[in-house]
């Protein structure tokens, strides 16, 4: 996968801090490969994966942390971070820190659900952000507990604003 290319061209953390747009392109086309290929073993599991049996929670989480990884050595930073939030939510309910529950599980479901959309932004150069935001907020707070995830759920935050594009942001107003 991506490991293997960043390997053979030595290019360590370079791809961690920049735009998106200046990712090499083949770099670019094999994150979404990869991801592609994250989602479908996600699917396998169906649309509420068994969380609870210690094979199907591995799986998935390594999945997540295979996002997290690839995305974030790609600069789709927003993606990494919304897979981080699911891979250490599963964490903690694998290491016995917090237990599996129906909303841990519906967040695992909503998350894979939003996969499609997240990688398509990415694909065409779109932020991840209004699809993650929300999610990584609920994974936050069902760390804490299910009653601040189902609070949080009655009053989601606001969504993101689409960023400006760099030509708009370039423009000087004519005020």
């Amino acid at each position: 996968g991506i490991r293997a290319v960043e390997r053979s061209r030595g290019l360590g953390d370079v791809y961690k801090s920049q735009p998106v747009s200046e990712v090499d392109d083949d770099l670019r086309d094999i994150f979404i490969e990869e991801a592609e290929e994250v989602l479908e073993e996600l699917q396998k599991h169906g649309a509420q994966p068994d969380l609870a049996t210690p094979e199907v929670c591995a799986e998935v989480r390594r999945a997540f942390h295979t996002l997290k990884g690839s995305g974030r050595m790609v600069g789709a930073t927003d993606i990494g971070d919304f897979a981080w939030s699911v891979e250490h939510l599963l964490n903690k309910c694998i290491d016995g820190a917090r237990e599996f529950s129906a909303p841990v599980s519906q967040l695992v479901h909503d998350a894979v659900e939003a996969l499609p959309e997240v990688i398509d932004g990415f694909r065409n150069g779109r932020s991840a952000l209004p699809v993650t935001a929300p999610l990584i907020a609920r994974a936050e707070a069902l760390l804490v507990s299910d009653e601040a995830e189902a609070r949080l759920k009655e009053s989601p935050p606001a969504p993101l604003p689409e960023p400006e594009s760099a030509t708009e942001a370039a423009t000087p107003s004519s005020d």
